[in-house]
């Protein structure tokens, strides 16, 4: 009984300690671990050029940045030059083109400047025609009549007098000939215009010729009593 009870339990054994085993020993992968591979000399030379490669190529890369940036700053300041000068050129052909239209307009408005002036003594003439004594009736008034249509002329053109006679004398607009005499007006004043003055557009065309009056002199005082008569003894 013993001897064949003996096979059955060794049987059952040999599975039980194959299982134990199983699970004391590590797995197939878990014996497969990388080993660190040593680098050789060869390829650690071939590092080193690549990095050394790599810093050249940097600092060539920085020059070119910095020589790029150096002249896109002097490419701004030329830039900047030239928006100025631009602006004055501009400015400067504004005011030329002003210029020239005030030029222009002068060339325009006093373009008949000598003519008119030269019209100026025929004006005086007939003035000095009516204010004669004695012309009366048909002459008097064909006189009035051209001197009224020669005003009118003159005016279209825009010619107009101005009054002196009373006024402060002013040496931009009057001329003086000669000094007066008189207490009618103050001194340094017209006190009498010779030939009246004009203006075209504003400008003087034509001084008026005036007498300034000056202080008339102190006259000499009368005596308190008269100078008594030689006696006949005297004579």
């Amino acid at each position: 009984m013993a001897n064949d009870d003996s096979p059955e339990l060794v049987s059952e054994e040999v599975p039980a300690a194959a299982e134990a085993e199983s699970a004391s020993s590590p797995t197939e992968g878990e014996n497969e671990r990388p080993e660190p591979q040593g680098v050789s000399g060869d390829e650690a030379e071939e590092r080193g050029e690549s990095e050394q490669g790599l810093a050249r190529d940097l600092e060539k890369l920085q020059a070119l940045l910095d020589e790029s940036t150096s002249r896109a700053a002097q490419t701004q300041e030329r830039l900047l030059e030239t928006h100025e000068r631009y602006l004055r050129v501009a400015a400067d052909f504004d005011n030329y083109k002003k210029r020239a239209g005030r030029e222009r307009e002068e060339t325009v408005r006093y373009a008949n400047e000598r003519l008119l002036k030269d019209l100026l003594p025929v004006a005086d003439n007939l003035e000095r025609a009516l204010a004669a004594p004695g012309e009366t009736g048909a002459l008097r008034q064909g006189v009035q009549l051209v001197l009224k249509q020669l005003g009118d002329v003159l005016g279209r053109f825009g010619v107009e007098s101005f009054l002196s006679l009373g006024e402060p004398f002013d040496p931009a607009r009057h001329e003086a000939l000669m000094e007066l005499a008189t207490e009618e007006v103050p001194p340094g004043h017209v006190a009498q215009e010779l030939v009246k003055g004009y203006t075209l557009n504003g400008r003087l065309l034509r001084p008026a010729a005036v007498a300034v009056a000056k202080r008339p002199p102190a006259s000499a005082p009368f005596p308190a009593e008269p100078f008594p008569a030689p006696s006949s003894e005297e004579v």
